[in-house]
């Protein structure tokens, strides 16, 4: 009796081992599998992002020279002496760059918005990267769209409020008698406060533009180095 006790004992104890075993096997891959088609899908995520801060990284770029175009011109418009000095190609050149320097910022990141929408930046398992994302895209890049409106708005006025047609109807139009005009206008009080008020705001979002793509470089190079590690 005490000898077939012992078999069972054994017998239903090997069984219950090898249960045990074969449910914490079954965790552990659940576990491996899941943690792989997480990474997978992290690794993913952080191509697109990637491939998104690169296009609007060229496209500050391309903001930044424009900006210090504008910075240039309106310097030049408000001092009467540096006027005097602009003939009729330059100032043409002048009026066009701000004509068409009303520009938004309007960043397309659509990795990034997936991702905050779907509760998925949770899944950016490097903290410093996580953080930093989000303050670019939630701080800084709203701080940029604000001195790009107010530039716009600068520029909107200089175009709506001045006594003249900056901008010809015609390519005839670019005459002397224009560019004397032109240079009137932009002495009258109002206008050359405008200019000023335009260079400033100017000044600010320079400074702003290479702050920013000093965080998307630096973004990068963590995103760069996390998704290697992966």
């Amino acid at each position: 009796m005490t000898e077939n006790l012992r078999k069972y004992f054994i017998r239903y104890t090997l069984e219950l081992v090898v249960i045990f075993t074969g449910i914490t096997l079954s965790f552990a891959f659940d576990h491996w599998r899941n943690a792989r088609t997480r990474t997978a899908e992290e690794r993913e995520l952080l191509g697109a992002l990637s491939a998104d801060l690169l296009a609007i990284e060229q496209q500050l770029k391309a903001d930044s020279l424009l900006v210090s175009t504008i910075k240039q011109l309106s310097a030049v418009l408000v001092d009467e002496r540096m006027q005097n000095q602009i003939d009729k190609s330059q100032l043409r050149s002048i009026v066009s760059d701000l004509s068409v320097g009303s520009v938004y910022f309007q960043p397309t990141c659509p990795s990034y918005e997936i991702m905050k929408s779907t509760g998925k930046l949770t899944l950016i398992s490097n903290d410093s990267l996580r953080l930093g994302l989000v303050q670019l895209m939630e701080t800084r890049f709203v701080s940029l769209q604000y001195n790009y409106q107010e530039a716009h708005d600068f520029i909107r006025r200089a175009f709506s409020k001045s006594s003249i047609s900056l901008m010809p109807q015609s390519t005839n139009g670019w005459t002397e008698t224009w560019r004397q005009n032109t240079l009137r206008a932009f002495r009258q009080p109002e206008l050359g406060q405008n200019m000023v008020g335009l260079g400033m705001t100017a000044n600010r979002l320079d400074f702003e533009i290479r702050s920013t793509l000093n965080d998307i470089r630096l973004i990068q190079t963590k995103l760069t180095a996390h998704r290697q590690g992966l």
